[in-house]
């Protein structure tokens, strides 16, 4: 009857959430369960960034699809060149449902450049990248 209390709350810590290493053991130091990972993962990017080729004056938009997209703790960065984006009146970021856009109005010669998507929680980051050229 113990073991099966003890699988009943093991179950329930893996079902809600638990996410730290914790041991169950039984009275006797026989252990029922070694540990209750994280249930949590690492990012992964399901889908890469493009490539994108726009005059200038026009409009730029680069969009990235990833998992997990429930993660409270996600954190999306984008960088151009290395340099992380500054977001105004003409560069905006929008999150919503395991998709990311960053989108450029107005684009200007300035603006051409390899720009990357970063996601990232405490379990890891994933990251994809691509050029924008623009064209006079």
């Amino acid at each position: 009857m113990k073991k099966m209390i003890f699988l009943v709350c093991a179950l329930f810590f893996v079902l809600t959430g638990f996410n730290q290493q914790e041991r169950i053991v039984e009275q006797g130091n026989v252990e029922i369960l070694g540990g209750v990972s994280a249930v949590g993962y690492k990012p992964e990017i399901t889908q890469e960034l493009m490539n994108v080729r726009v005059n200038e004056g026009g409009i730029a938009v680069f969009l990235a699809q990833f998992v997990p997209i429930d993660d409270p703790t996600l954190r999306i960065e984008w960088y151009c060149d290395g340099v992380p984006v500054k977001l105004g009146t003409r560069i905006k970021a929008y999150k919503d449902d395991g998709t990311a856009t960053l989108v450029i109005n107005k684009v200007e010669p300035e603006d051409a450049g390899i720009y990357e998507i970063k996601v990232s929680n405490a379990l890891g980051e994933a990251l994809s990248s691509a050029r924008l050229t623009v064209t006079e």
